[in-house]
């Protein structure tokens, strides 16, 4: 008999969930303006908003017919508490990880263009090209545990080391990524009064982006391991989880409406 106090457990999937919702919200509208006031960009610039874009909105699709699983199909049903259905819940987990893999990637792209000429160039960003293909294999092992079970207790424990990988390597390389670009954008500073102020906003900005997500990865990884000691699971890391894909996405695509294309 699953517990039917349901605060920790899918009190914390439903306010994730919502979360995400509105944070879909800030990327269409983020979305639409690009599109409005930079319609001159490179079409690969303009292919990778419109990949995030399509993989947000696949994302959110996913954890509404999630919510809606619970809510309206398994209604008066205490079978459906101790279950995650597989296809959207793997499909959503298998999407939030993409959009990981994509930020992270066109970040250490950036860098290594950045650090053009540098004999250590290809050196540091192989290393955590490393720790970007580590997570985002780790996340496709997580949503293969998730699809040999339905029961949540066997899926949380079987992906256990996936898990802790996942978000370890993702915390790693979002904490390269902010120290990388505000080291290298603080030595790029010249005389002029406005560059140094685009500069030092965009250092910042890329300070606090780092933070928050490696925050979220943090809290996860603190979460999901407190979870593993808990029967039945609390699913306090599903809180974190739904916001992450699209914190990520959001990230990305703030820094290019407000700063790289300004």
């Amino acid at each position: 008999m699953p517990s039917l106090d349901l605060n920790e457990s899918f009190g914390c999937v439903f306010i994730g969930i919502l979360v995400a919702i509105a944070l879909y919200g800030v990327s269409n509208a983020q979305t639409m303006y690009y599109f409005r006031w930079y319609p001159k960009d490179l079409w690969a610039l303009k292919g990778l908003v419109v990949l995030l874009w399509a993989i947000d909105t696949s994302r959110t699709a996913m954890a509404i017919l999630l919510m809606w699983y619970y809510v309206v199909a398994g209604h008066g049903r205490v079978s459906v508490l101790e279950a995650f259905p597989t296809a959207y819940f793997g499909s959503e987990f298998a999407l939030s990880t993409l959009s990981i893999f994509v930020v992270q990637l066109y970040y250490v792209f950036s860098i290594w263009r950045f650090l053009r000429n540098k004999r250590y160039q290809n050196y540091l960003t192989a290393t955590f090209l490393v720790f970007v293909l580590l997570s985002f294999g780790s996340g496709l092992g997580n949503v293969l545990s998730f699809t040999e079970t339905t029961n949540i207790g066997s899926a949380v424990w079987d992906t256990r080391v996936p898990a802790i990988l996942q978000h370890s390597a993702t915390f790693v390389t979002d904490v390269y990524i902010s120290v990388g670009l505000s080291l290298i954008l603080n030595k790029s500073r010249t005389g002029l009064g406005k560059t140094n102020y685009m500069i030092t906003r965009l250092v910042m900005y890329g300070i606090t982006r780092g933070v928050l997500t490696a925050l979220l990865q943090f809290l996860q990884l603190a979460t999901f391991a407190e979870d593993l000691k808990a029967n039945p699971p609390k699913l306090l890391w599903a809180l974190f989880h739904f916001v992450d894909g699209a914190a990520y996405t959001n990230s990305l695509m703030a820094l290019w409406v407000h700063f790289l294309t300004s």
